[in-house]
């Protein structure tokens, strides 16, 4: 769980890195906020499903 927070706050540096300069074409925010969503939705899977394991256990 710690490895998968860690990915996020990468991924959310690279979005307000992005967003911050001046450059940046919509086209490039768009794609990083999929690939944000992509990978929460990911995290967000791995989380259900240890949490689901720790109850079959219990």
């Amino acid at each position: 769980m710690n490895r998968i927070s860690r990915i996020l706050n990468l991924v959310l540096i690279a979005l307000t890195h992005k967003i911050q300069n001046q450059q940046t074409q919509s086209q490039d925010n768009e794609y990083f906020h999929k690939l944000a969503a992509h990978i929460l939705r990911k995290c967000f899977k791995i989380w259900i499903t240890t949490s689901q394991l720790k109850i079959r256990i219990q």
